[in-house]
């Protein structure tokens, strides 16, 4: 998770001498999970979710156990989806590079 940063700025100029610092604060983007479906006689995971940084990385994890599913494919403007074979889940977590996380709840059909 990216975290704030401090710089600092350091200048002297005739004898004299100034110090000024400021905080970076890290971006945290806004991602949501719209769709979370699993047939569950075949293990097939289907997820469509949405982010509002369109460089994100938007990873899925099993909420309970915190096992690592896969990283789901950017389609552009915002949207991307995920389909794989996985074990039986409930709930999933998901994870931006840029620290967003949201979780819900998966269909079992």
């Amino acid at each position: 998770m990216p975290a704030d940063t401090v710089v600092t700025f350091a200048a002297s100029f005739n004898g004299g001498s100034q110090t000024r610092s400021f905080t970076v604060v890290r971006t945290v983007d806004m991602v949501s999970i719209a769709k979370a479906e699993l047939t569950v006689k075949n293990g097939a995971l289907r997820v469509e979710a949405n982010g509002n940084v369109p460089a994100a990385v938007l990873t899925l994890s099993n909420a309970a156990t915190g096992q690592r599913i896969g990283t789901m494919s950017n389609l552009g403007k915002g949207k991307y989806s995920f389909q794989g074979t996985v074990s039986p889940v409930v709930t999933l977590r998901l994870t931006s590079n840029f620290s967003g996380t949201a979780t819900g709840a998966v269909a079992q059909k």
